[in-house]
């Protein structure tokens, strides 16, 4: 269980399981499309993840919602509430060591009736240290994301499907 809260901690800053953060970062020069893509959704600045946070076989509900300079994360029905600046989140990951190496395209699939190109992505944070191997679609229309899936070792997955537009907003009761 500590493991989760660990690792859900950093998702909500990370890409394994969520994306507030994965537009931050140092990436090699085979991942530019990836952050070109990430950069762009944090420039929307109002998309929602929803998706599935699992650990040590236990499946979680997760949502990740940004409107204006806001982020709630909610995982297994609880929310938190971060104020954050698209900027403070791009500072954060580079604080915390974040990596994006050994991109590659990996086929083109469709989300929801949206085409997009399918890229497989590899990162590491330096503290707390993960490694993460994600695939990433991304819409050949918008060039946004469209759904992110990333294994972290030890039994822990995420996977995300994004949303973006006016109407998104956010939870109630935050």
């Amino acid at each position: 269980m500590r493991k989760l809260l660990t690792l859900l901690g950093v998702s909500a800053l990370l890409v394994p399981g969520a994306t507030a953060l994965a537009q931050a970062g140092v990436y090699d020069a085979s991942c530019q499309p990836v952050k070109a893509a990430m950069v762009a959704m944090v420039k929307t600045n109002r998309y929602r993840a929803t998706g599935t946070i699992t650990s040590d076989g236990k499946a979680y509900p997760s949502e990740e919602i940004y409107v204006g300079d806001t982020l709630y994360t909610g995982i297994a029905a609880h929310w938190s509430k971060t104020a954050v600046t698209p900027q403070g989140r791009i500072d954060a990951g580079q604080g915390l060591g974040l990596r994006y190496y050994g991109c590659r395209t990996a086929g083109n699939e469709s989300v929801n009736g949206e085409g997009a190109i399918v890229y497989e992505v590899h990162s590491d944070v330096k503290q707390p240290k993960i490694h993460t191997d994600s695939k990433i679609w991304i819409s050949t229309k918008s060039g946004l994301p469209l759904r992110m899936d990333s294994d972290a070792g030890d039994g822990f997955h995420g996977s995300n499907l994004y949303t973006y537009g006016t109407s998104v907003r956010a939870p109630a009761g935050t």
